[in-house]
């Protein structure tokens, strides 16, 4: 089977059976993936106290003047904060952990299946891509996997959990910032599509590079003996340059994702304090402590937008090598006994 072939097996892998094979990766450390999402959903709900502790002290405290209990409310408040930073440390190090264990189990599994490929399978193969799959692919996805899906998952959490407190804080207000929602999704989702698809190619671009690489130091003597030097450097200088173009394409979209949400993110407040002061919802109770707190949860839920969008283009270049990894993994393994391999490709045997 030629390199070609597992590209395309790759690109046509779809999002469903690659989060199988990834799933099926993290079963021998099931207890301490359910310990990491635990750990992540109890600071998705602690991070919400500190916004309704600042409502609490501005209606009851700072508006009437009494200082009475403050020091209590502080202290809730950096418990809380407090709080939210320890599960933070230790639902990252339990990830950390996993991800050492998985990409170890990872390496050995590809290698062994590697080993086991048709001699003549591997002969036609790029022996660089091959190497790139075993290298770089899986080094992309030890990044993701170290730090990557934990960060993912908690920001997913922590934009569920803080979007359904500003629904319980005030529903009229989260109707204001919902309208910033439609342009939203439209934008981050036509990004995301672009990001996917330039760090596929990226990779694949990559692995061209691995190979060419690979090749030119096998026919060195060739090279040398015809003077071909020369020629030899532009063709890399050629595939370094589409390598170079599918990882600029890359950086470009994903470096649009921050500065659209931080537009997105001040419009939102500047309709906040429009609606906010207006008579109109004061019929709806809205008061100064609650327009604090909304506005506390409104500048948090766009921290984990962002992160995701800087994240994105890490967890799609792990994924596009995930994709490369599991197309080889997915080659069948010869069967012939040991002795025909040397045969089939008139190899003789050692003696």
């Amino acid at each position: 089977m030629s390199s070609n072939t597992l590209i395309v097996r790759g690109r046509a892998a779809t999002s469903r059976s690659l989060a199988g094979n990834l799933a099926s990766l993290l079963e021998p450390w099931r207890s301490r993936v359910v310990a990491v999402v635990l750990l992540v959903l109890a600071a998705g709900c602690f991070e919400l106290a500190p916004p309704f502790i600042v409502r609490t002290i501005v209606d009851d405290h700072l508006v009437v003047g009494r200082s009475a209990g403050l020091l209590f409310l502080a202290a809730l408040y950096l418990g809380a904060s407090a709080a939210v930073q320890a599960m933070t440390f230790l639902y990252g190090y339990l990830a950390a952990t996993v991800a050492q264990g998985v990409l170890s189990r990872l390496r050995v599994r590809l290698y062994a299946h590697v080993q086991e490929l048709p001699v003549s399978a591997i002969d036609r193969m790029s022996i660089g891509d091959l190497v790139s799959r075993c290298t770089s692919d899986v080094e992309a996805l030890e990044t993701v996997f170290s730090s990557g899906i934990a960060v993912l998952v908690a920001n997913l959490v922590r934009l569920l959990t803080l979007t359904v407190g500003m629904a319980v804080l005030s529903p009229p207000l989260t109707l204001v910032a919902a309208l910033v929602a439609p342009p939203l999704v439209v934008t981050l989702r036509f990004l995301q599509v672009r990001v996917r698809q330039s760090e596929r190619a990226t990779r694949v671009a990559v692995g061209a590079l691995t190979a060419r690489l690979q090749e030119s130091l096998r026919g060195i003597e060739v090279i040398r003996a015809f003077a071909r030097e020369a020629e030899a450097v532009g063709g890399f200088r050629r595939v370094l340059g589409g390598a170079l173009a599918a990882s600029n394409r890359a950086t470009r979209y994903s470096a649009l994702y921050t500065p659209v949400t931080a537009i997105l993110s001040a419009l939102a407040v500047a309709a906040l304090l429009w609606a906010g002061t207006r008579e109109t919802f004061a019929a709806f109770g809205i008061s100064l402590g609650t327009l604090a707190a909304f506005l506390i949860l409104l500048q948090r839920v766009f921290q984990p937008i962002t992160a995701l969008g800087e994240e994105w283009q890490t967890v799609q270049g792990a994924m596009a090598g995930a994709e490369r990894i599991f197309a080889a993994l997915a080659t069948t393994p010869e069967s012939a006994p040991p002795g025909a391999r040397e045969e089939s490709t008139g190899r003789e045997r050692p003696t």
